[in-house]
């Protein structure tokens, strides 16, 4: 019996022991976690014409969370499609000092301008159709976003009145509510199209007129950094 008590005895320390180590190496690995803060300083990042497509494009999407500096993006010309927009929207939702998005010559048309107005309305990550993904930005509520996206350039997207519509209706929704510069040249809007826009032309007030004027212009030097 005294055997039996004494090695109960042992094994109870030995699991004592056990557990303190591993308390001992889980503290220790959250301290490390702590001490290892990445500061990162970028402003701008541009990734043109890097056959990036969509893994690449998803990849950084979601690398951009609310406290990234980044202030540019310029992803042109890398076959960025339907899940890559998709991600980006999400991504511009979240991250509140990303001013410029290049997504110029990409060639995804109307599914990818309705994932990326998708994404801005918080809608999950499935990838849905053109007209699921714009009454999905539709039913979102505008106030889960922290965008401040001011320059979107979409040009040479095969962008049709489809995808336009889903756009005005995320500008329209208060997602894009900082825009002041969007570039949808040399895409396929015709007559449509180009009608889907009427609303962004509305007299909306004076309000926002006073400042950022240069954020649209080729050379805009909004967040300039030596």
């Amino acid at each position: 019996g005294a055997i039996r008590r004494a090695a109960a005895l042992v094994a109870a320390a030995a699991e004592a022991e056990g557990r303190s180590r591993t308390t001992a190496a889980s503290t220790a690995g959250a301290q490390r976690k702590k001490q290892k803060k990445p500061v990162c300083w970028l402003r701008w990042l541009d990734l043109g014409s890097n056959d990036i497509h969509d893994p690449g494009t998803v990849a950084l999407a979601d690398a951009l969370g609310p406290h990234t500096p980044l202030t540019r993006l310029n992803l042109r010309d890398n076959s960025v499609g339907v899940h890559g927009c998709l991600a980006l929207g999400r991504a511009v939702a979240r991250c509140a000092t990303l001013r410029r998005l290049d997504l110029a010559h990409s060639g995804f048309g109307d599914a990818g301008a309705a994932a990326l107005a998708a994404g801005l309305g918080g809608l999950g990550g499935s990838i849905v159709g053109t007209r699921d993904a714009a009454a999905g930005a539709s039913g979102a509520s505008s106030s889960s976003s922290s965008c401040g996206l001011r320059v979107l350039e979409l040009g040479f997207n095969n962008i049709g009145a489809a995808g336009v519509r889903a756009l005005v209706e995320a500008l329209c929704l208060g997602h894009l509510d900082h825009l002041k510069h969007l570039d949808l040249a040399c895409n396929v809007l015709g007559p449509d199209g180009t009608a889907a826009l009427a609303p962004l032309l509305e007299y909306q007030g004076m309000e926002g007129l006073d400042d950022d004027e240069e954020d649209g212009s080729e050379g805009g030097n909004e967040e300039e950094e030596e």
